[in-house]
């Protein structure tokens, strides 16, 4: 119920009250009516004055006036003394982006409800964005101190609130000064950790993770995190070795036992990474997590008959319905079952998958040879708004650029950039479509328009970088671009490649080939596989270069660049 109802049935009562009736005889017999307003109790008086600054607050708020109803709102919660009125004066404050306003309000609300710990955390980020850390310190301590036994589960959520902060060094000060009242709960630094990593203060982040599993040794939440650093900082073999050490300590902890396969699949050892949940499987049979993680493996792995099977599994358990339908769908579609396919991508029609589901039944029908129909199959989706809209445009270039009808592809991309003429990704779209027109000056002058937009845009790094590594001589310039990107993601396979072949340009053969290696780990793709034959080749190690060709032609029958290069080289 709001303040303003709840406020009704006193003033109500207060109204009766106010109102008696005396009938005094006169001289005849006549009575005489009339009203006698005693004076109003202070309580009721101060209800009365609260519920009409209510009541013009929300009048406000319907206007749109918000400096008014952050004005009366804060007077309401003076005067009514009421926790409820605070948190909502708080809360209008906000609405209102009137800090100084919502610290007033927040402090009504600490006074009158001292125990709330939503009350002392509110006001707490509040002066935190004021700059008034002391205090802000001090209002985090308080609700560390209310939460008792609960403390790590209220650090966690401190570190969660101030994520959301702009400001990260200044977050990162105050969680680090918090934190260091408690140097011996591991709760404390491991919450710091995690702000640290979604700070991307990485080096912080281990510091703090190294110091909580001193304190809790073999503590599977904190050995996780560090191997997620681990390997977002480049580091696979360790961040492997620290998750193998956890899962053979606590076997039986099938969470973690999933976690390190997906750990092994990013870290490029995939056929580490099947062998593991083969036995997982074998483990638990019919556990749904554990189906539905391996046949993400599998398709990542282009094992799509696997994935298909342990889809099918879990469709007959009844279990993840819309996703199990839509990832079976991409695994049909990869086998050449396009009917079968197009019914499972059909099934998918919620969400964000639902868009994906029909971005495929057009490139099925595309690759049919049907474009004119997967066109319109794109756009009876009747997309709204600017994100929806540019998917569908990129779709229809990607599907045009699929059946090599380049200039159309083109077309498409400058329409949507007519409409909207700084979207990234169209100015990315309109790159990659310019590369297969020899077009390399549109490629570059939109590709350095998005960084000078998003200058770490790996992608836009990555595909700069190795097109002028591939198509000009200009490989330093190309270098210093993949450079950035592999900094941004260490882990991608198509920049790992994009890495090798840099170096590969520089003849550089050893250097490029320990990374051409890397990618063909984490990606069985065409394209790194004829890269890396390459390089083979030129170490006079021919006999593993035809094995690489062979085995990429395997995963994509007649691949082109795996073919021309093979001529190219073996003539």
């Amino acid at each position: 119920m709001s303040f303003l109802h709840r406020l009704l049935p006193p003033l109500i009562l207060l109204s009766l009250s106010a109102c008696s009736l005396d009938r005094p005889v006169q001289p005849g017999g006549m009575a005489v009516s009339h009203l006698v307003a005693p004076p109003l109790p202070a309580e009721l008086k101060r209800l009365e004055e609260a519920y009409f600054d209510v009541l013009v607050a929300e009048t406000a708020l319907h206007r749109q006036r918000r400096d008014v109803a952050v004005r009366y709102y804060l007077e309401a919660a003076r005067v009514s003394r009421d926790p409820k009125v605070a948190r909502q004066a708080t809360r209008v404050a906000l609405y209102a982006q009137d800090v100084p306003a919502a610290i007033r309000a927040a402090r009504y609300w600490v006074e009158e409800e001292p125990e709330a710990v939503e009350a002392h955390s509110t006001l707490a980020l509040l002066l935190f964005r004021n700059g008034q850390m002391d205090e802000a310190l001090r209002q985090l301590r308080r609700t560390l101190e209310l939460a008792g036994e609960q403390r790590g589960q209220r650090f966690a959520i401190i570190a969660r609130l101030l994520v959301k902060e702009e400001d990260a060094t200044h977050a990162l000060e105050l969680m680090g000064r918090l934190v260091s009242e408690y140097p011996d709960d591991p709760a404390a630094r491991y919450a710091y950790a995690r702000l640290a990593q979604e700070y991307q203060r990485l080096d912080l982040a281990l510091k703090e993770l190294a110091a909580a599993l001193e304190l809790k040794p073999e503590w599977p939440q904190a050995v996780v995190l560090k191997a997620q650093i681990l390997l977002d900082r480049g580091r696979p073999d360790e961040a492997v070795e620290a998750m193998r050490v956890a899962v053979e300590q606590t076997p039986g902890d099938r969470a973690l036992q999933i976690t390190y396969g997906r750990l092994l699949a990013e870290a490029g050892r995939r056929d580490q990474a099947l062998a593991h949940f083969d036995r997982l499987l074998e483990r638990w049979p019919d556990d749904g997590e554990v189906l539905y993680t391996a046949a993400l493996v599998n398709l990542d792995a282009r094992r799509y008959a696997e994935a298909e099977g342990q889809l099918r599994r879990l469709l007959e358990a009844g279990r993840r319905g819309l996703e199990v339908h839509f990832y079976l769908g991409v695994a049909l579609m990869e086998l050449g079952r396009d009917q079968e396919a197009i019914q499972e991508f059909q099934r998918v029609r919620e969400g964000d998958l639902a868009i994906r589901a029909q971005i495929s039944i057009s490139s099925i029908l595309a690759r049919q040879g049907k474009v004119d129909e997967a066109l319109r199959q794109l756009w009876h989706m009747r997309p709204s708004g600017e994100a929806f809209t540019v998917r569908l445009f990129i779709a229809e270039a990607d599907i045009l650029l699929e059946v090599g009808r380049y200039e159309q592809a083109m077309e498409t991309v400058n329409r949507g950039l007519e409409r909207f003429p700084d979207n990234v990704d169209l100015l990315y779209s309109r790159a990659i479509v310019a590369e297969k027109l020899g077009r390399l000056d549109i490629l570059e002058a939109d590709l350095l328009k998005v960084l000078e937009m998003d200058p770490d845009n790996a992608n836009a790094l990555n595909t700069l970088g190795y097109t002028l590594a591939d198509r000009t001589d200009r490989y330093e310039e190309a270098r210093g671009y993949i450079e950035r990107a592999y900094a941004l993601m260490p882990n991608e396979a198509a920049i790992i490649d994009s890495m090798g072949w840099v170096l590969y340009r520089l003849g550089r053969l050893e250097e490029s080939l320990e990374y051409l290696q890397r990618a063909w780990r984490l990606d069985r793709d065409p394209e790194i596989g004829a890269h890396l034959g390459e390089v083979l080749w030129r170490l006079d190690r021919r006999d593993e270069a035809r094995a690489v060709w062979q085995k990429a032609l395997e995963v994509a029958p007649g691949s082109t660049i795996v073919t021309e290069t093979m001529s190219r080289l073996e003539r």
